[in-house]
């Protein structure tokens, strides 16, 4: 592979990780930065794209992101930069440490520059709120919900004071606090906040406008944590609608759009409508912006999930393993999207019929998530469950009762007794009980099947894996009548 900028293939060519694929995409970093430099000096009040974006594209290199911004500081320390110019790079770096996964790094740098901007130009200045802003961001992968909502609210306050009802600075950070308020399980202020503002940006843009999509979009995910999983679906087929007819079958937000719906339909249980969704959006993806991009590994590890609850576990199995390697050589083992593909390849293993295997992957992925996300986190406690059936399958039952009596404890004080994810906990839960003949795991199973006829219908996966826990509790002659379907 040849470097675009000096023409030579001889020692270590990189993507950039823009939209340039292949070998148009291809640079020596050295190049990169000697380039970057040049541009740097001719460039003025634009000076600093130079170290991030494509000059071709005009998008950002994702793939060099890291290694310019420290090279963009380094060639800073050489010179007499003002304090501003000096406050964006560092602003620069730390999303780069952020994009990488170095979150506590990237927290340490965005607090000092908020602090540097409050005795600069004050706490409510806008470069300020811009500050308290990817901090809060951060915060929130840190899974520090309390500080991130502390800091989201501030700006929103501010923003609020300062700017119309509809000004897009505002609708920004109402969106950003409603994801915070997600975090928090505040499914009641986060879907109050995006229906506020993707209302505003109806009325400002237009119902067809991207940003507006945005919006839409955000709208839905909240929903979905809301357990509506059908008014979601239905948000999400109009806002796909438009962006095919506006923006095209492969423009990225469409394809986001795409995989999003195809997430939907999973859960819902309508899994042949979810595969070829997911299917369609990884291939465009791969195809625009190759194998190896981060969102083309995430719609491959979603693919794999839907494969494996549609019970083809080899195929899950394998794109499982290869977006947990593709992960892991993007942003090394401790990033939170490597351990989530930690997570579902084993996951597939487990689900393949090999608990053993599949254990210290597990508990790879859930020692790795819970201090990066917090104990509280859904995604931490969706992979406690799935450890808990490995170690039960395993004949681990104390291990596996201890860890799922947490996990159900948390998800009813989190979600409530009603929600789907407290359902799958205490049919685990309930399972484990019924084989250790404690006579509450059937009160579990029969609460978490009733609700899972009512929510998901008999069919769904989740129904029918309680279903046969309640079938199995029966043939030990342990058992209640099983739930009957409501009319």
């Amino acid at each position: 592979m040849q470097c675009t900028i000096c023409l030579d293939d001889e020692g270590e060519v990189v993507q950039r990780g823009c939209c340039c694929r292949g070998d148009a995409g291809a640079a020596h970093v050295a190049c990169l930065i000697q380039l970057a430099t040049h541009a740097s000096t001719t460039r003025g009040r634009d000076a600093g794209l130079a170290w991030s974006l494509c000059g071709t594209c005009k998008q950002k290199m994702r793939g060099v992101a890291l290694k310019l911004a420290e090279a963009r500081l380094a060639h800073l320390a050489t010179g007499s930069p003002s304090e501003d110019q000096l406050l964006a790079a560092r602003t620069d770096h730390a999303i780069a440490l952020f994009d990488a996964g170095r979150y506590a790094e990237a927290a340490e740098t965005e607090g000092a520059v908020l602090a540097r901007r409050k005795e600069l130009v004050g706490e409510d200045h806008p470069t300020t709120l811009t500050a308290s802003n990817n901090l809060a961001v951060t915060y929130r992968n840190l899974g520090m919900y309390s500080k991130a909502a502390e800091l989201s609210r501030h700006v929103l306050s501010v923003r609020q004071r300062q700017l119309p009802p509809d000004h897009p600075e505002l609708l920004t950070a109402m969106g950003n606090l409603a994801r915070i308020c997600c975090s928090l399980c505040r499914f009641d202020e986060a879907e109050e906040l995006e229906r506020a503002a993707w209302e505003a940006r109806k009325r400002v843009h237009g119902a067809e406008d991207p940003l507006t999509l945005t919006s839409a979009s955000n709208l839905a995910g909240t929903l979905l944590y809301r357990d509506q999983f059908a008014n979601a679906a239905a948000l999400q087929t109009e806002v796909l609608t438009v962006q095919r007819r506006v923006l095209g079958r492969t423009h990225s937000s469409t394809l986001f759009t795409t995989n999003n719906l195809a997430t939907t339909y999973r859960l819902q249980g309508r899994y042949t409508e979810s595969i070829a969704l997911y299917r369609e959006a990884l291939d465009a993806h791969t195809s625009a912006h190759g194998p190896a991009h981060p969102s083309s590994l995430v719609m491959q590890s979603n693919l794999g999930m839907a494969l494996q609850d549609a019970g083809l576990p080899e195929e899950a199995t394998s794109l499982s393993e290869s977006a947990f390697t593709g992960m892991s050589r993007a942003f090394g083992p401790t990033h939170d999207q490597t351990l989530v593909a930690k997570f579902r390849l084993g996951r597939a293993v487990a689900g393949g019929g090999d608990p053993k295997t599949a254990e210290p992957t597990l508990r790879e992925a859930l020692e790795g998530i819970t201090e990066t996300l917090g104990a509280d986190h859904l995604r931490t406690l969706e992979i406690a469950v799935v450890l808990g059936d490995t170690l039960s399958a395993l004949g681990h039952d104390t291990e596996a009762r201890a860890l799922l009596e947490d996990t159900h404890q948390r998800e009813l004080r989190l979600f409530g007794p009603q929600h789907s994810s407290t359902a799958v906990a205490a049919s685990s839960l309930g399972g484990v009980l019924v084989r250790v003949g404690e006579p509450r795991g059937m009160e579990l199973l029969q609460e978490a099947h009733a609700h899972q006829l009512r929510m998901l219908g008999p069919t769904h996966l989740q129904t029918t894996r309680t279903a046969a826990r309640l079938k199995e509790a029966e043939i030990q002659g342990r058992a209640i009548p099983a739930a009957v379907a409501p009319t």
